[in-house]
């Protein structure tokens, strides 16, 4: 049996196997996410540049200018970002051929006995399917983004009131035991829907399949194929039902969290507004950058969450991989 190894190992598995399957997805990838840390100074800078003009200096001219290069810089950068999506969803999409297609020769090296055992067969089914490696792939790009976007804003948020961190911070924590607490009830549930998803996709492959209609006519098996099916299908919309009350109820903490923050970053800035003569424009960078400062402290805390729930086909995929290396050495 293949050893256990932890999420950045099997991340970086991941990376490395798909560097070596197709190095293009990496090449539009990166500048793309250049392109991410970028886009959200350009409103904070000149929203505030055109507030403290039309409100302080009242600089017709000025102001023209301002919104001429708020509208080229942006256009330009949707321009960019437009094409850049184009070619890596291309891209990403020949990555999850080549990935699906590595792993029907990884299964094919893995002797029948063992391929059709119930265990790797949900391994086999977790490990091919490619809206996970989406998900780990985006994961990977959304926290280094977000790293470099929050050291940019950090250094604008702390010149208006250091305290707003203690609230980000309360609404990270509250956020990291949400996630925390989903991670768990998804590994108690994981092996028990996969289970339940593939006996009923097996009852409709049966349906579906034409060779079988002889043998379903001859032996009057309609109704009880057909009961058989909808039973199963049945009990995983009763799981997932489950499920997903269960996530709804572990993530209420988190948004009463949210509401604490909003209502705190308020009531400072507006407080520097009325009795500190803060400019409009000011009060409107620092909002901005304090949102989305918190987006971005999100945006590294929920893609762990993601891929550590849907990002563990990676472990599926690794432990086929290496079951097939192991079989073949032995």
């Amino acid at each position: 049996m293949s050893k256990k190894h932890g999420l950045w190992s099997n991340c970086w598995f991941l990376i490395s196997f798909t560097y070596k399957i197709n190095k293009g997805v990496f090449f539009c990838k990166i500048p793309q996410m250049a392109l991410d840390i970028i886009s959200p100074f350009i409103p904070i800078i000149f929203l505030r540049l055109l507030l403290n003009e039309i409100t302080i200096e009242k600089r017709a001219k000025y102001i023209l200018i301002y919104v001429f290069l708020f509208a080229a810089i942006s256009f330009i950068l949707s321009v960019f970002s437009y094409i850049l999506s184009y070619f890596t969803q291309n891209q990403m999409e020949i990555t999850v051929r080549k990935i699906k297609k590595r792993l029907g020769e990884i299964v094919m090296n893995i002797p029948f006995d063992i391929t059709e055992d119930p265990r790797t067969r949900d391994f086999i089914g977790l490990a091919a399917d490619s809206g996970n490696f989406f998900a780990v792939l985006d994961g990977i790009s959304n926290i280094i983004t977000s790293i470099i976007t929050i050291a940019g804003l950090t250094a604008i948020i702390t010149t208006v009131q250091p305290i707003i961190f203690l609230f980000i911070a309360l609404v990270v924590v509250f956020q990291m035991f949400t996630d925390k607490e989903g991670r768990k009830t998804w590994e108690k549930w994981r092996p028990i829907t996969m289970s339940i998803l593939r006996n009923g996709q097996y009852c409709i492959g049966i349906m579906r399949k034409t060779e079988f209609g002889k043998e379903v006519r001859i032996n009057d098996l309609n109704e009880w194929i057909s009961n058989k099916t909808e039973k199963q299908m049945n009990k995983y919309l009763k799981n997932t039902t489950k499920l997903n009350i269960e996530l709804q109820k572990k993530s209420v903490f988190a948004v009463f969290a949210k509401i604490i923050q909003e209502c705190a970053v308020y009531v400072i800035l507006a407080y520097r507004v009325v009795f500190s003569g803060m400019p409009i424009g000011d009060f409107s960078m620092y909002m901005t950058s304090i949102n989305t400062f918190s987006n971005s402290v999100r945006s590294i805390v929920v893609p762990i969450s993601k891929m550590m729930e849907s990002g563990l086909f990676i472990k599926e995929f690794r432990y086929c991989a290496e079951l097939s290396h192991e079989i073949n050495v032995s």
